[in-house]
């Protein structure tokens, strides 16, 4: 199977760090609290979860296969497009952009 050992990982999450992405996160938080429903359906916070466990059960038995009936979750995805990131302020917010050193809530630069 090679080399076991890792040789190199990298994960670019965008300028200033993970702040990007956090703006998807709030934004889901923020229709939350105007819709009064959940953006993400329970089922995909136990899918996850359901993984997550499953993969602790076959490390702790040293990566075997493992069968997990618990992953059995009938899930639709809905479409998220309208809450993901996807890069857009990548295009306004780059690299050589100088970063704020403190949060001003409703500051037109970054809304």
């Amino acid at each position: 199977m090679g080399n076991p050992e890792t040789q190199s990982t990298a994960y670019y999450n965008g300028p200033w760090g993970n702040r990007c992405l956090f703006k998807a996160l709030s934004h889901s938080i923020q229709q939350f609290f105007i819709s009064g429903r959940p953006v993400y359906p329970v089922e995909r916070t136990l899918l996850v979860n359901a993984i997550i466990e499953a993969s602790l059960i076959s490390k702790e038995r040293g990566g075997l296969p493992t069968e997990a009936p618990f992953l059995d979750v009938q899930y639709d995805a809905p479409r998220w497009h309208k809450l993901r990131e996807n890069g857009k302020s990548w295009e306004i917010i780059t690299s050589s952009t100088e970063q704020p050193v403190e949060f001003s809530p409703g500051d037109s630069r970054f809304l």
